[in-house]
Formats: C-alpha cells, structure tokens, sequence
C-alpha cells in the first residue's frame, strides 16, 4: 500500500472517530440556559439567533453573526426569575392498614389488610386557587434557592396551612431544579425540569386542614419507615414538568405539571438519561392527639401551570 493510500486511510478513520465524539457529545449535552446575542464583528460561533447553527469557519476565524452567553457568563439580575401560576391540584392515593391502627410503613402488620383510598380527586385532595415562585440559576441547566407558596388552599374538612403561613397558604420548604430532556427524539426535543428539596431527603412541606383536623406531609419514603409499598427501592422525591419553549429567545418559560389521576403519578416521572424516578410521596396523619394515627406512604401528584418570567430574554438551548 502507497503512502499516500495508507495517509488517506488514516486521515479518514480520524474524521470518522472525531464525527462519532462530536456525536456522541452532542448526544450526551444537557439542554442549557443561556443568552444569545449579536457579535458585532461578525466573529460569533453561531449562523442564526438562536445559536443552534454553526457558522463558517474561514482560514481559523469565526464568520458568525451571533455568539453564544453561558449561564455562568449572564448578570446576577437576570439569573433571577419570578413566576406565578394558576390552580393547583394535589392528587393523593391514599394506602391505610385495617383494621388496626397504623405507623408509617412499607407494608402492614401481621394481620393488619392494605387498603387504597383514592385516589383523591374528585376535585382533588387539596387544592389551591394560585401559585407564585421565585428562583435563580445558577450553572448552565441548575436553578436554586427556589421558593414556592400556593395560595387558597383547601382540604378536607378546611382551610388548609404550613407553619407560620396564613389561612389558605402553603409554603414549600426551599427546592432546587435541574433541567435535562424528556424526549430527545422529538422535534424540538423536548425539556423537562426536576424540582426536589434543597435538602437531602428534606420533606416538601407539612400542612394542617381545617381546625387542626387533618395533617399531610409530603417527603421521600426511606429505608426505616418504608416507600410507596411494594416498591423495594424509593423513588427520589421531586416532580418533573415539561418546560417550554426551547431554542427561543425569549423573557417566559412555561411550566406544565401533568398528572396521571389513576395512579397519582405526575407525567413524566423522570428525566431521560441516568436521571434516577421522580415521584411525590407522603402520608396522611391526625395532628389531634385525641385522636392519632398515620396512614401509610402513599403516591401524591401535582397539576399545574405556571409561567417563569425573565428580566432580559434567555434561552433554553436544546440541540
């Protein structure tokens, strides 16, 4: 074989493996936040404005009209975003043990018979007429220091509360957010975003119902008290929306919560990839001393639309 045949041959199988990396990169990426903008001297990376297209590349210089921002690269000011949403509705497939009393746990006791109640709808276990929120991000797909109250709320037999809130008003304890795909095949792939407590295995929040007559708590099952029975492995506890649009600039996201009310599971349950189930898990209890008792950790859902704002246009980059 010539040398110029065997320097051909090389040369080829090298573009092919640098096609399969650049592939498998892409592939493997994340979607991102960030901010798209013009390169005044036409030395950006990126063809269009949405920076999705490369631009030429002539004798090693860029010829694209657009660069692209990181997250990390954008302002304090318009990392922060705000949002407000409208009713939400928790869905609750409540599991108890019958007929003796209970404790929280993976199954029931010798003699005791699982019972589901639910799920809870119709008209929801609790519901609340609006949301509001409040976030940061901080890394190219990472939100934290995440707030959340939702607003007249009610629950069996009331009004419902968390500690220090006002009738009707349900703080969630801190969350962060991670986003990543739901659906990479699709066209636009499509984005998905996990919430789940600042703190490890840090319960979601604690409400009391009416005059001091029905409790939930919603956390993550562990390996004491027991999951969502049977399940030999809990789920991480967070819930996951849809978050649209991608590869738009623009100053609003969505976010869809959806719920399958069956089996009060919220759809999707997990980020595509190596991301471990998300799920919502609690359990029922009386905060009446007179009257005690738990159920078991059951599944709880949650339905919700809500619309993030940004203080200057930014993009879920998703290709």
């Amino acid at each position: 074989m010539s040398n110029v045949r065997i320097r051909t041959v090389v040369l080829g199988v090298v573009a092919a493996l640098t096609t399969l990396a650049l592939a498998a990169s892409s592939a493997s990426a994340l979607p991102e936040f960030g901010q798209c903008f013009v390169q005044a001297k036409h030395e950006g990376k990126y063809a269009n404005s949405v920076c999705t297209a490369k631009a030429k590349v002539v004798e090693t210089k860029n010829t694209g009209e657009f660069e692209w921002r990181k997250a990390t690269e954008m302002s304090a000011a318009n990392k922060k975003l705000t949002g407000i949403g409208g009713k939400v509705g928790l869905t609750f497939l409540e599991r108890v043990c019958e007929p003796s009393g209970n404790v929280r746990a993976a199954k029931c006791a010798t003699g005791e018979e699982e019972v589901t109640v639910g799920p809870i709808p119709p008209n929801h276990f609790v519901e609340c007429s609006s949301e509001s929120n409040q976030g940061e991000i901080t890394g190219p797909n990472v939100l934290k220091n995440i707030q959340v109250t939702f607003t007249g709320c009610l629950g069996p037999f009331g009004k419902c509360k968390t500690t220090g809130a006002a009738e009707g008003e349900v703080r969630l304890n801190g969350l962060k957010g991670k986003i990543g795909y739901v659906n990479k095949v699709a066209v636009p792939r499509q984005a998905g975003l996990v919430l789940e407590p600042a703190l490890a295995k840090g319960k979601v929040l604690t409400m009391i119902c009416g005059a001091n007559a029905f409790g939930v708590a919603i956390g993550m099952g562990n390996e004491t008290e027991g999951c969502v029975y049977p399940q030999k492995a809990c789920g991480g506890d967070g819930v996951v929306s849809a978050i649209t649009p991608v590869n738009t600039m623009t100053t609003e996201l969505t976010q869809t919560f959806a719920v399958n009310e069956a089996t009060a599971e919220n759809v999707p349950s997990k980020l595509e990839g190596t991301q471990p189930l998300k799920e919502l898990e609690g359990f029922a209890f009386s905060p009446n001393p007179e009257f005690p008792g738990t159920s078991m950790w059951s599944k709880i859902a949650e339905s919700l639309t809500n619309s993030d704002t940004a203080p200057e246009a930014l993009e879920i980059k998703a290709n």
